[in-house]
């Protein structure tokens, strides 16, 4: 977990990380409690690297999508 925290850091996480913050404050400056909860999500997306994909199996850039033919009868 260390790992993954400190290593893979790009401009989309660290912007990411950024705008989370940024919203958290906003979000505890307006007493907007719910707010602060989505902005604390997308910082802790932006920590543990992870994104829409449960798994994700995306972050690594080879997102490939296996096919197999389907044979008419």
């Amino acid at each position: 977990m260390r790992e993954q925290i400190l290593t893979g850091w790009n401009f989309r996480r660290i912007l990411s990380m950024v705008l989370g913050g940024i919203v958290i404050i906003q979000a505890f400056n307006e007493k907007q409690w719910a707010v602060a909860l989505f902005g604390g999500g997308i910082m802790l997306m932006a920590l543990l690297n992870k994104g829409c994909c449960a798994s994700s199996g995306c972050s690594s850039g080879s997102c490939s999508v296996q096919t197999r033919k389907v044979e008419d009868k």
